[in-house]
């Protein structure tokens, strides 16, 4: 026991935080009341280092811009009121990473590989890209992204938890926000987000939620409103990747309070993805509205099959309504190599076609009211 006791003494003692501000002024110590700069700090670290950005202590700006820097192993910390502005930080096999109330500007970037956690509370994103990989749990409160053109925003973890978060104003060549599942089976929880005035190009949808190398995901979508947004793909878009897994599995989304107005579907509200032989995406659709929706001649609901399975359940309490669409070409629409795997249940409200193409199993009672 007094082993173990001095071992801990010996850990701790070798943790050390660094403190850094954009323009301290001499003597650069990278503590709390002399921080450094960043070319000041050491060129390696422990995984009990921290490195935290703090604002203008001892010199005059909160603005960093270093371009470029690579951290292994220390957690990292963006303090309140810090700048990042074309700033691209790398962090690979931290405990953490945390930003609070800080702006990442002007083509910045965070991307972060095997860390612990990466915990955001109201940061704005403007033109910034964010990238996790391999990640253990990805936590947004409050917050924004924005300016995004061409940017990415995509997490690569055990669990991903938005909460009121809002995109907008952005054209990108990929999702808005794309989910993948990280090294185990998938939790993405997405809480009062707010999407407006973003546009996808290259086929992307607005969200993507992906199942890679055989793990599932269980997505929950709750309050969402999506304005005036142009999806070259689906507003939603559940997909599970070809793989080798031998065993059966199931990809779930619970899709409770969308609120759609204005703006393009390409692929409709939802696209159920599947090109796996044994995987199922299993998706349950409810108090969902969508009002001036410009469906390009497409449906409403896509389900795409191989000999995996896809089930869209939109039957509950008749709370679906799609009002005053345009161009809407089916209300679902059933394709790849076997349509026959598609089932869907949908009950609600649709102002234009209420027919079913390439479906095999269509369970749909649609009234022409909203």
């Amino acid at each position: 026991m007094r082993l173990f006791t001095i071992l801990l003494l010996a850990a701790a003692a070798r943790a050390t935080i660094y403190y850094v501000e954009s323009d301290p002024v001499a003597p650069f110590l990278c503590t709390a009341v002399r921080p450094c700069r960043t070319n000041d700090l050491p060129s390696s670290f422990s995984t009990a280092d921290e490195i935290i950005f703090v604002p203008a202590t001892t010199g005059t700006s909160s603005t960093f811009s270093f371009g470029a820097k690579s951290y292994t192993n220390p957690s990292i910390t963006i303090s309140e009121n810090v700048i990042f502005s074309a700033c691209s930080l790398s962090v690979r096999s931290a405990t953490s990473v945390t930003c609070t109330s800080a702006t990442l500007q002007s083509t910045s970037a965070l991307s972060l590989i095997s860390v612990g956690t990466l915990t955001s509370t109201n940061c704005a994103y403007a033109g910034a890209q964010v990238i996790t990989q391999n990640s253990g749990s990805v936590n947004f409160s409050g917050g924004s992204f924005s300016s995004n053109t061409g940017k990415r925003v995509q997490f690569s973890s055990n669990s991903v938890v938005l909460d009121g978060v809002t995109f907008s104003s952005s054209t990108t060549l990929f999702p808005a926000l794309a989910l993948q599942t990280g090294s185990a089976d998938s939790t993405f929880s997405l809480q009062n987000l707010q999407f407006s005035s973003w546009t996808t190009a290259n086929s992307k949808s607005l969200i993507v939620a992906t199942s890679v190398s055989g793990k599932t995901f269980d997505l929950t979508v709750t309050g969402t409103s999506v304005s005036s947004c142009t999806a070259a793909g689906a507003l939603i878009e559940l997909e599970i990747l070809a793989n080798s897994n031998p065993a059966a599995f199931t990809c779930g989304a619970q899709i409770d309070t969308l609120t759609v107005s204005g703006g393009s579907a390409t692929a409709g509200l939802l696209l159920l993805n599947n090109r796996d032989d044994l995987g199922i995406i299993d998706a349950e659709m409810v108090t969902t509205s969508a009002t001036s929706v410009n469906f390009n001649n497409g449906a409403a609901f896509q389900l795409s099959s191989s000999t995996g399975n896809t089930v869209l359940h939109a039957n509950t309490e008749s709370s679906t309504s799609i009002c005053s669409p345009t161009n809407l070409g089916n209300l679902v629409l059933c394709t790849g190599s076997s349509p026959a795997n598609a089932a869907v249940f949908f009950a609600g409200s649709v102002e234009g076609s209420h027919n079913a193409q390439g479906c095999t199993n269509p369970h749909i009672d649609a009234a022409d009211q909203c």
